[in-house]
């Protein structure tokens, strides 16, 4: 073998090596990428769950603020109510003591 020849043989040698380091470093890139995409597509999943959970969760919320929001109308009402009915007597006692002042 001629010294250029074998030169030659060392370079592709070499080469060789390198594409074979590139190959292993390719595939474990891909494993990677496939791992990473794989919690991606987990994450993203949870995130969605969570995004509803928490939609349902508001809804209930506003439904109870709104129950909440009737039952305390109804009670201001019958608090009036009440206060109304308290001051009635008084008011017809007071006018029943200035008619019978007046007679």
């Amino acid at each position: 073998m001629k010294p250029q020849e074998a030169e030659l043989v060392t370079e592709i040698s070499k080469l060789q090596c390198m594409v074979s380091e590139l190959k292993t470093g390719f595939t474990s890139a891909l494993l990677e990428l496939s791992q990473i995409q794989h919690g991606d597509t987990y994450l993203r999943e949870e995130l969605e769950e969570n995004r509803r959970t928490c939609q349902k969760k508001a809804l209930r919320l506003e439904a109870l603020v709104e129950s909440l929001r009737e039952e305390l109308g109804v009670m201001q009402c019958q608090v009036l109510q009440l206060y109304s009915n308290r001051q009635r007597p008084r008011e017809d006692g007071k006018s029943s003591m200035s008619k019978q002042r007046e007679r």
